[in-house]
């Protein structure tokens, strides 16, 4: 085509040329801890078990049939049963730990009743 004076600019195209290019943050990921396999089934037992919790004025611990239903139904023998039935209590206490210790620090250091 004849233009005569200036040519027509162009409309500007809207798709990904006009788009900037925004990278995501870099932030280091944590190494993952080492656990050795035997110990993988205590925390997927935790994991599952978790949602077995009654929950009322706040989150309660693990119910022990729960955990024997769990044992009854991976087929354990009984020392691992012994062993699981000592276990997951003490991973039940570790979360409450990790839980007041995460609402003491949203609260801001009051202390609740």
């Amino acid at each position: 085509m004849l233009y005569y004076g200036d040519k027509p600019k162009r409309k500007k195209q809207i798709g990904r040329r006009d788009t900037p290019v925004v990278k995501p943050p870099t932030i280091p990921i944590p190494a993952k801890p080492y656990l050795h396999p035997d110990l993988h089934i205590f925390i997927t037992a935790f994991y599952d078990l978790t949602g077995c919790r009654y929950n009322g004025m706040g989150i309660g611990a693990i119910p022990y049939t729960a955990m024997l239903i769990w044992v009854d139904r991976w087929c354990l023998s009984y020392s691992a049963k012994e062993l699981f039935l000592e276990i997951i209590p003490q991973l039940d206490n570790i979360y409450f730990e990790y839980i007041k210790a995460e609402q003491d620090k949203a609260d801001g250091g009051v202390k609740r009743h």
